[in-house]
């Protein structure tokens, strides 16, 4: 900790290093920094062939791009700068900004140094082809039962099922578990399943079941990243089907449209019979004033990752103190467990939380709750620059991995898991790591089921065991002759 002291940004003052720069030039440097960076990166992956819409090193660049420059940018030309003034005013001024402006770039760098040095090979899981036994249909048929349920409960509010669904600090308290209000995502695969089909039924199948889960996913406002994300998947599938690097020419602005019009509807809950006229309306207003509400939702709190990491940081320096990962270790270790078999699943978090300093008022805590800092400020609170720089490396070798499993020539399965995970990762960058654990998680529990019933490949080691044990024999029948 005392080492971490050493280089914090408020000794830069005391190094002679007196910053008077206004909100306007720090964001002007910082917008300027990260785009020339981006624009150099963008030029490397598409020598690559890597800048393609099924390219984890894509959507990472995309993200960092809307996060750390156009975010900021848009602020900038709509004026809309009370958020950046007030938190930069509490953590300390330029010299915060321009701590975490370096921050940044180190991640970055990081993450693109390791994606590009790692090699991605097919993903197969070891998965001989793409047979689908009787145990693996009726495991999807299963999650996808309970999957219905919770989208007519919880997302499409057409059963009533008469228990509270209630929140504290994140986690569920109420009659209803995390897995009944989360299980429509289990649902996400079976559908990519049947949409990556060779067959022409199952493929209109799953477009029709595509469009219900939409449909009846609507209603919900706090739905907005799950509809996004499926529209996104299932260009992913279209794309690996045609062996293209884009979708086809409608995909991209429809979700531009959608994303756009769910943005401006915030959380509003709507009723399932008049969903479909107010997503309408809504995208009507959004075409008739594309470039203004592209510039609004940009320059929104809801995209202010970067204000946020100003204020988080200084907080978990002078009051939270850093993780070190504890947090992502226990949700990994005991997060998946109900809280009727083990209510004290979060004794990491808890046991952190109970020796982190209370925030200084209430200002600072409302302003904690607008836009996430991204994955590297959750990062940052894990464990400094040290942290960003080690675990977006981490990131890197694990996105050109997900790259592997997106080949054409990869298992069904694997396909369609890893379109449903890419999919997500324009959230998961501007999320934190135990959000992205959580997200992801979710999606791959109806795979590990089906996975485990599916025909696998022999091990190299079973091949030569059933080598040598025939050899003898065929050199005994030559000896007879």
């Amino acid at each position: 900790m005392n080492f971490c002291l050493i280089f914090q940004p408020y000794t830069l003052g005391k190094l002679g290093f007196n910053m008077t720069w206004s909100v306007e030039t720090l964001l002007i440097v910082h917008v300027a920094a990260v785009a020339s960076f981006l624009g150099l990166i963008a030029i490397i992956l598409l020598r690559r062939g890597l800048f393609r819409w099924t390219s984890a090193g894509f959507w990472a660049w995309a993200s960092f791009a809307l996060y750390y420059a156009l975010n900021p940018l848009a602020a900038l030309y709509t004026g809309t700068l009370n958020r950046y003034r007030i938190c930069l005013a509490i953590a300390g001024g330029a010299e915060r900004g321009l701590w975490i402006l370096g921050v940044a770039l180190s991640g970055m760098i990081a993450f693109f140094w390791a994606y590009l040095r790692t090699k991605p090979g097919k993903i197969t899981w070891r998965l001989r082809d793409d047979t689908f036994t009787f145990p693996m249909v009726a495991f999807a048929v299963l999650f996808g039962a309970f999957g219905v349920y919770s989208l007519l409960s919880y997302r499409a509010f057409v059963v009533d099922t008469g228990r509270e669904l209630a929140f504290e600090r994140g986690r569920h308290v109420g009659q209803v578990t995390g897995y009944e209000s989360s299980a429509y995502c289990f649902l996400t695969i079976p559908i990519l399943l049947l949409v990556s089909s060779k067959s022409r039924g199952a493929r209109v199948c799953g477009w029709i079941a595509c469009g219900l889960w939409m449909l009846f996913a609507l209603p919900n406002g706090w739905a907005r990243a799950g509809l996004v994300s499926m529209l996104i998947a299932v260009s992913m599938v279209e794309v690996i089907q045609r062996k293209a690097a884009w979708p086809r020419w409608f995909f991209v602005p429809l979700i531009l449209v959608f994303t756009t019009a769910l943005m401006m509807r915030g959380h509003k809950m709507w009723t399932l019979e008049t969903s479909a006229s107010e997503l309408l309306n809504l995208s009507g207003e959004t075409v008739q004033n594309l470039g203004k509400s592209l510039v609004g939702i940009l320059g929104s709190g809801d995209a202010a990752a970067l204000s946020t990491w100003y204020l988080e940081s200084w907080v978990t320096e002078q009051y939270t103190g850093y993780s070190y990962g504890l947090p992502l270790i226990n949700y990994a270790l005991t997060g998946w467990i109900p809280g009727r078999i083990l209510p004290q699943k979060y004794f990491l978090v808890d046991w952190l939380a109970a020796r982190q300093r209370p925030l200084p008022n209430a200002q600072v805590k409302w302003l904690l709750h607008g836009a996430k800092s991204t994955l590297f400020g959750s990062f940052y609170q894990d464990g400094w620059l040290v942290g960003v720089v080690l675990m977006a490396a981490g990131v890197g070798v694990l996105s050109r991995k997900l790259d592997g499993m997106m080949l054409p020539e990869a298992p069904l399965l694997v396909r369609a898991t890893g379109a449903a995970w890419m999919s997500l990762l324009w959230m998961v960058w501007q999320s934190s790591g135990i959000w992205a654990l959580i997200a992801l998680g979710v999606l791959v529990m109806p795979v590990l089921a089906m996975w485990l019933f599916a025909p696998k490949e022999l091990a190299a080691s079973q091949y030569e065991i059933t080598y040598r044990s025939y050899r003898p024999y065929s050199q005994k029948w030559k000896r007879i002759e």
